[in-house]
This record gives structure tokens, sequence and C-alpha cells, in this order.
């Protein structure tokens, strides 16, 4: 999100100028949203950005939601990594399900690490 330089030095303004990023099917959608209620683009941004704010915003349920969906990402991408990594070496599947167990605990024994904090010294 970029908010306009001119308009947000400016805070006694009523209003502001945002440019915003849209994917092909968040596109879409807004489009689809406008022409069926008779809005613009631009107007039928405004309505979702009001009912979603007067609903009380983000709530816990949409940042777990969120996480999931990024830890899910991160873990296919690791899994197509390691299918690739198996597919090149000479006896990779069988070599990666040997070391499956010892990669489990040592990314347990990271998360706890994690969750304690910075180490000291």
């Amino acid at each position: 999100m970029h908010i306009d330089r001119a308009t947000h030095q400016k805070f006694d303004r009523a209003s502001f100028r945002l440019q915003v990023r849209f994917s092909g099917a968040q596109l879409e959608a807004l489009r689809a949203l406008a022409a069926s209620s008779g809005r613009s683009l631009s107007g039928s941004l405004r309505w979702l950005l009001q009912e979603r704010l007067a609903e009380g915003g983000p709530t816990p349920n949409d940042a777990a939601r969120e996480s999931s969906v990024l830890a899910l990402a991160g873990l296919v991408a690791s899994e197509q990594t390691l299918r690739l990594l198996e597919s090149m070496l000479p006896g990779g599947s069988q070599r990666s399900a040997a070391l499956r167990p010892a990669a489990a605990e040592d990314a347990e024994r990271r998360l706890r690490e994690l969750e304690a904090g910075p180490a000291d010294g």
C-alpha cells in the first residue's frame, strides 16, 4: 500500500489517496461486486472496508487462518524441494526416509529454541 506523499504530509485533510495492488482474482471479485452493486471500483472497495471495519476489523481467527495458510505454503515448498532432491540423488528416497526422524527431532528442537527467545551470549 502506498500513501501519496503530498496528501500524507497534510494530516488536516479529510481523505487520503492510496495506491493498492490486487491479484487478478481479487480484482475480478471487486469488479463483479462493483457491477452487481452499481458502484465504481473505488466505491466498492470503500464499502467493503467500511463493512469490515464495522464488524470490528480482523479477528484472531483471521490471523490464525492466515498463519495456517502460510505454514502450509512453507510445508508444500519444503516437500517439493525434498522430492526434487530425492529424484536427483542416487538412493535419495531411501536416504531421505532414514533421515526423517532426526529431521523431525531437529525441527522440534528449533521450535523450542524459538519459543524460548534469543540465546544469551
